[in-house]
């Protein structure tokens, strides 16, 4: 009985040896969904001159804070880019039923893009697009993403047309709702 228990014993232990071994645990695509970080950065020239960038680690909001939204039934597709509490406030804004990889032009239908400086300027879109260049579906959430792309626009001053500003950059990773 007891040799049957200790070969029974050694076959377990072998078993597991074997198991633990396994490289497919460490090597293989992850079953799991990681959130991408968020990496946004923008060039502001003109009446103003400024850099905007931040990073936030699988898009957690700090300082800084990213997301937007698509509503079909409004018609538009939004994000709002920030430095808390009301440092600045950059919100894209283009006309869209739904979230697609494509430029969207600005300053068509209901779509007004605007600029809060760090100063309190204030500036609104007079032409520009934005352009999705990668959309990754959070599984689990059928009409949420992750996006990529890239953006470009010229404003002017609410109080005083004359003075402009052009604003382009990149983003990659914010997450947009979809209703």
């Amino acid at each position: 009985m007891k040799l049957i228990m200790s070969a029974f014993l050694l076959v377990g232990f072998m078993a597991i040896a074997l198991i633990s071994c396994s490289d497919s645990d460490s090597s293989g695509p992850s079953d799991t969904f990681t959130v991408p970080d968020l990496v946004f950065n923008a060039n502001i020239t003109g009446a103003e001159t400024l850099d905007l960038n931040f990073t936030l680690k699988e898009n957690v909001a700090t300082e800084y804070a990213m997301n937007g939204s698509v509503s079909s039934a409004a018609k538009v597709f939004s994000m709002v880019a920030m430095k808390m509490p009301t440092d600045w406030q950059l919100s894209l804004v283009t006309d869209a039923t739904k979230l697609e990889t494509k430029t969207y032009k600005t300053n068509e239908g209901n779509a007004i893009s605007s600029f809060m400086s760090p100063s309190g300027t204030g500036y609104v879109s007079s032409s520009g697009e934005v352009t999705v260049t990668k959309q990754v579906n959070h599984p689990g959430l059928l009409k949420d993403w992750y996006i990529d792309g890239t953006f470009t626009m010229i404003m002017y001053e609410a109080a005083n047309p004359d003075n402009t500003i052009t604003i382009s950059g990149s983003f990659s990773g914010v997450f947009i709702s979809e209703n």
